[in-house]
């Protein structure tokens, strides 16, 4: 059970440094502060940046709500080993690798980082991006819910 404790610790801090990356590249990128260092950038709309800034403080929600529960179940042993024995069964991992759940994670917070970079370059790239995050979640979750019915 202590392994199982420490790896959950491991991702709670692989979470915050995710929420950091996130607002950090949103502060560079996102807002007008990217416009003294590189003046020949182009602005894009306020439309792309109020996006991007609602899209940044959703991601950013769910991991410290993530975070919380999970350090919350940590210091709960009874909760810790429900949760053991649930990402344990073997369905579970069945359903986990069919929906590639840890590429599917990486690449959303990839698309949603160059999202962010491109909401300062050019509004055309940012909702194209945005629209591929989307889409890319509603197959997630359509997949999800097959493979959890199928076995």
């Amino acid at each position: 059970m202590e392994k199982y404790k420490k790896s959950l610790i491991y991702s709670c801090i692989k979470m915050a440094l995710l929420c950091a990356l996130l607002i950090v590249a949103f502060l560079i990128f996102g807002t007008p502060l990217v416009n003294q260092f590189i003046p020949s950038m182009p602005s894009s709309s306020k439309h792309a940046s109020s996006m991007a800034l609602g899209a940044v403080c959703g991601f950013v929600t769910v991991l410290i709500f993530g975070i919380i529960s999970w350090l919350r179940t940590i210091n709960n042993p009874q909760k810790l080993s429900a949760m053991y024995i649930k990402t344990s069964d073997e369905r579970e991992l069945l359903i986990q690798q069919k929906t590639g759940f840890s590429t599917f994670v990486i690449a959303i917070y990839l698309l949603l980082m160059a999202a962010v970079v491109s909401s300062r370059i050019n509004s055309y790239i940012f909702f194209t991006l945005f629209a591929v995050i989307v889409v890319t979640m509603v197959i997630y979750g359509a997949s999800n819910l097959y493979y959890r019915k199928k076995y």
